[in-house]
């Protein structure tokens, strides 16, 4: 994660970012995801999940980014922790 976007989880997380605006985020995400834009659908996806780290969706779709760039064993652990998330 590039150190902006890490700055921006962080200062999210200490306004206490609004629901709207995280859905928001993750919604950028997804259409960077269906654009094709791998590395930055990663970096918004990974934002997105930490700063709604229960939310199994969150972390499903950072896994589909990840495996569309490749970045497989990344995937298949984020995979895992969000089926262990939505028992």
């Amino acid at each position: 994660m590039s150190a902006g976007l890490a700055a921006v989880a962080h200062l999210a997380d200490l306004l206490h970012l609004p629901q709207a605006q995280r859905d928001a985020l993750f919604a950028l995400g997804e259409q960077e995801l269906a654009a094709g834009k791998h590395a930055e659908a990663i970096e918004t996806l990974s934002v997105a999940a930490h700063l709604d780290p229960l939310n199994p969706t969150r972390w499903t779709r950072l896994a589909d980014a990840l495996r569309a760039g490749g970045r497989t064993k990344e995937a298949d652990l984020y995979t895992h922790y969000a089926l262990e998330i939505a028992k």
